[in-house]
């Protein structure tokens, strides 16, 4: 009579590793696309959270306030109020969040500070404001035949704050 055997040969132990290092090797591209647009997406939801913030400050307060994109490269901004003296109401220094993740200055007119009214209007600049949030480390967008899904976040001067994504077709809600 055999003994009974529990376990595994080092034959199928083999197999199994090697079937596990394809498949890991299949999913590393994925997963570095995933991470890159992973990190877009919290560096716009973090803008347009803090623009948000800083429009909701104009109104509660009723006075100008203002949100200041500090360093684009670093995507650090700060909120304060617009009338002097100027007082300081939350700054956001990015440690590491989104370390790929760029906040160019607005596409439209360059602007990096906008300033909401008391009425949650904006005030300065005086056309709607588009910020672009891409990830020059993960490669190009898709708007340029790359692989990154970069997004842009609107300010219109009637105080709406929304990301869209400039890749989309023009009838879709998302699209800007």
């Amino acid at each position: 009579m055999k003994p009974i055997r529990n376990g595994f040969t080092l034959i199928e132990t083999l197999i199994a590793l090697a079937v596990f290092g394809v498949l890991t090797a299949m999913a590393v591209p994925s997963f570095k696309s995933w991470m890159a647009n992973s990190q877009i997406r919290t560096a716009a939801e973090g803008l347009q959270n803090g623009l948000q913030l800083a429009r909701n400050q104009a109104l509660t307060m009723n006075t100008q306030v203002q949100f200041q994109l500090n360093t684009p490269s670093t995507n650090d901004w700060q909120i304060s109020t617009a009338l002097a003296p100027t007082t300081a109401i939350q700054t956001r220094i990015n440690q590491g969040t989104t370390p790929q993740a760029s906040i160019g200055p607005a596409v439209s007119g360059g602007a990096t500070t906008i300033t909401f009214n008391g009425l949650g209007r904006v005030v300065i600049p005086s056309t709607e404001t588009t910020f672009s949030v891409s990830n020059p480390v993960g490669g190009t967008c898709q708007a340029s035949s790359g692989t990154m899904r970069c997004l842009n976040v609107t300010v219109q001067t009637g105080g709406q704050i929304r990301i869209c994504d400039p890749q989309l077709p023009s009838s879709n809600p998302q699209s800007c």
